[in-house]
């Protein structure tokens, strides 16, 4: 409830002038309907449930709240924004990224390819303003959308073809009964 409380009015927002789109949010179940009913009323953005595959099928561009989401939409082939909110704000931010977990970035996709092959706004970066800006480059800027699903491509290959744990599982099963 935290994350949709803190991220979803961000990505409303910028979300507002770019009518020639459609936006959806990709709502979940375990979460209170109300909440996503009081940021979303009036902005005409609908909320659809248990059908993310589908709306990534879908989308042109996405704005993401960190997790395995992002490799998801990443994979996906979509090009997108993260956006999160640290609990504790700031100073653990920097205390987390500094100190204890020593790392660049916050997104999967950027942590397999190391690198920043998407954009993260986290904590004070997640304003109305970055995302905006960043939104219109996911949305117009095709150099750079390109660029990104170059990065998914490298990703992809990283990851492993579909299906690649289960070949890799039959092949070791497969080993272990010629060595009975």
């Amino acid at each position: 409830m935290q994350e949709i409380k803190h991220t979803l009015p961000v990505m409303v927002e910028a979300a507002k002038d770019k009518t020639e789109f459609q936006f959806v949010v990709a709502g979940v179940n375990t979460v209170d309907k109300k909440l996503y009913e009081n940021i979303l009323a009036g902005t005409g953005i609908q909320i659809v449930y248990n059908q993310t595959y589908q709306l990534l099928e879908n989308a042109y561009a996405a704005l993401v709240a960190s997790g395995t989401a992002t490799l998801e939409t990443a994979l996906f082939k979509v090009p997108q924004a993260v956006l999160y909110r640290v609990e504790g704000g700031w100073l653990t931010q920097i205390i987390m990224k500094n100190f204890v977990l020593k790392i660049e970035w916050a997104s999967l996709p950027n942590l397999i390819l190391n690198k920043a092959a998407i954009k993260e706004f986290i904590e004070v970066e997640m304003t109305v303003k970055n995302v905006n800006e960043e939104l219109k480059r996911l949305l117009f800027d095709l150099e750079y959308r390109n660029r990104m699903l170059d990065d998914y491509n490298r990703l992809a290959e990283i990851m492993g073809n579909p299906g690649t744990s289960e070949m890799a599982a039959a092949k070791m099963l497969e080993l272990l009964r010629q060595n009975k």
